[in-house]
């Protein structure tokens, strides 16, 4: 393991509970580092960190989109003749994700489609190949 590595694994490991300097001389002890060079490392394993960390505006998306389909789930749950569509991401007729839901209104599942989104006739899962199974809308 890098020492790159090795001091990543030492942020995640005690961020929550040290301090930052703390956290330096731990840097210092385990991986014979100066107290510059274990500065440095520090806050490039907090950038590390916060990188893969959602931003607040993706977190708010998430949330408003998880409450829309948590809120279209309870008014379609009274399943009946009517048709069922599935809004869904194709590469190569293969569905690759499924997130955005089920639908019995075609208007409806084409207003929460993304662009990049297709609604397909019929309930599918991520890995169905969709040729001769299921029709487009």
């Amino acid at each position: 393991m890098s020492k790159k590595e090795q001091a990543q694994k030492i942020y995640n490991d005690n961020i929550s509970n040290r301090t930052r300097l703390e956290i330096i001389q731990m840097f210092v002890e385990q991986l014979n580092m100066t107290i510059a060079g274990a500065s440095t490392y520090f806050s490039n394993c907090r950038s590390a960190a916060n990188s893969n960390q959602p931003t607040n505006n993706m977190n708010k998306a998430i949330k408003r989109v998880k409450a829309i389909l948590n809120d279209i789930e309870v008014k379609d749950q009274q399943p009946d003749n009517r048709q069922l569509f599935s809004v869904c991401t194709l590469i190569n007729n293969i569905v690759q994700d499924d997130e955005i839901g089920l639908f019995f209104d075609e208007q409806l599942a084409k207003t929460k489609a993304l662009s990049h989104q297709t609604i397909v006739l019929g309930n599918v899962d991520i890995g169905d190949n969709l040729v001769g199974r299921c029709a487009l809308v």
